[in-house]
């Protein structure tokens, strides 16, 4: 994951990245989990 984080940051600048990191985090949380089985 913190790969994915560096090549963000490379393509995107840390601005955008920390908000969507930010953003990932908050809906992560309010969304209901689904589970498939």
């Amino acid at each position: 994951m913190s790969l994915y984080k560096m090549h963000e940051l490379a393509l995107h600048g840390v601005v955008k990245v920390s908000l969507d990191t930010l953003a990932r985090l908050i809906t992560r949380r309010t969304e209901p989990h689904v589970k498939l089985h």
